[in-house]
């Protein structure tokens, strides 16, 4: 349960569903992870650090291989929310944009998005994601958890 548990948490700071475009990179139970995917996230990543650092080749390989390992494990815990039933309702995820943006209106976010260089689908995706893998841990292992 301690390794769902940190997985989860790496996951969560930048989860991903692999529904990209470009080559294939892994594929894990089936789920393909494809580069454009690994692209995103590490174009995400690297806004955090000094462009001179950033676009080193030593900080892009770090960066990529960090956000490929992100995406697999990732596949494995949607894997389980599958198996485990666990759904996202429209409802959920306005709300998720509410608290993130102070608004569910999706063309907004897309535009706040497009100005900071993510692909809005993406973005959606993946806050999709995070709230599926948030039930499964608050399902698997929160509520065991004795207080």
């Amino acid at each position: 349960m301690k390794k769902l548990s940190i997985i989860a948490v790496l996951c969560f700071l930048v989860a991903a569903c692999s529904k990209g475009n470009g080559d294939v990179v892994a594929e894990v139970n089936g789920k393909k992870i494809y580069s454009s995917d690994v692209m995103n996230i590490v174009n995400y990543e690297k806004q955090k650090y000094d462009p001179a650092v950033a676009s080193t080749p030593e900080s892009m390989n770090r960066l990529t291989k960090a956000a490929t390992e992100v995406l697999v494990q990732e596949a494995l815990l949607l894997g389980e929310v599958n198996r485990s039933n666990i759904a996202v309702t429209e409802e959920d995820l306005n709300s998720e944009l509410q608290a993130n943006f102070g608004t569910s209106d999706r063309n907004k976010i897309k535009d706040m998005l497009k100005g900071i260089n993510i692909d809005a689908d993406f973005w959606l995706r993946t806050q999709k994601n995070k709230l599926a893998i948030r039930k499964l841990i608050e399902q698997e292992v929160v509520k065991n958890i004795p207080v």
